[in-house]
Parts: C-alpha cells; sequence; structure tokens
C-alpha cells in the first residue's frame, strides 16, 4: 500500500505542479488581455481626440464659408434686382443680350445651389464627426 500511496502522492503532486502552471499561464494572459484592452482604449481615446479636432478645425472653416454664401446670396438678389430694372430699360431689339444675360443669371443660380449643397454636405457630415467625438469609451 505504501507504493499505492506513494504513486498517488506522486500523481497528486504533478497535479498540482500542473495546476500551477496552467493557473500562472492563465494569470499571464489575463494581463496580457488587460494590456492589450488599456492600449486599445488609449487608441480610441486618441482617435476621438483626433476626430474632435478635426470637427473643430471643419467648424472653424464652415463658419467663413457660409457666411461668404450668404453673402454671395445677397449679391445675387443685387444683381438680380440691377438685371430685371435693365431689362424693363433695354429695347426690345436687344433679344440676344437679354439671352446671355439670363444664361448667366442660371449660371450663377446654379453655382450658388452646388455652393450650398455643399456647406449641407459638410455641416453634415460635421455632425457625423461631433457624434462620433461624443461617442464615450467604454
Amino acid at each position: 500500500m505504501t507504493d499505492s500511496s506513494s504513486s498517488l502522492r506522486l500523481a497528486i503532486s504533478d497535479l498540482k505542479d500542473t495546476m500551477v502552471y496552467k493557473f500562472e499561464l492563465l494569470r499571464d494572459e489575463l494581463q496580457e488581455v488587460k494590456n492589450q484592452m488599456a492600449d486599445l482604449n488609449q487608441s480610441v481615446a486618441d482617435l476621438q481626440a483626433a476626430v474632435s479636432a478635426v470637427a473643430e478645425r471643419v467648424g472653424q472653416l464652415l463658419g467663413p464659408l457660409q457666411q461668404q454664401i450668404a453673402n454671395l446670396q445677397a449679391a445675387l438678389q443685387t444683381e438680380r434686382d440691377a438685371a430685371a430694372a435693365l431689362a424693363v430699360a433695354e429695347d426690345a431689339e436687344d433679344v440676344q443680350q437679354n439671352q446671355a444675360l439670363a444664361d448667366a443669371q442660371a449660371a450663377t443660380d446654379a453655382a450658388l445651389a452646388n455652393a450650398q449643397q455643399a456647406a449641407d454636405s459638410i455641416e453634415t457630415e460635421v455632425s457625423k464627426l461631433n457624434q462620433v467625438a461624443a461617442t464615450p469609451v467604454e
């Protein structure tokens, strides 16, 4: 019974050593996962800071762009008013000149519409960036 008891103790000792080794491996792997999670959280925080900086810069650029669009709209209205007054004053024989003026107005209207659409698109993207920047790090 001593050989059996001795074999059993040896087997238990080997099992204990194996369990300790496995526990240490798991502990090391868990620490590595924690380190990777900390790195990931830092990367997410860095990304959010970068997105905030981009959103802020776009906002700085968008403000003057919107002001320029408002100025262009006011100038366009002035041009329209002047064109209407000119059209009334012109002789009916100047049909070709009136057509060129109408074409120029249409081109200006199209350019202004494109500029407004671009500003709206930028504003939408800034909103999306602000939402990304406002998302908390988990």
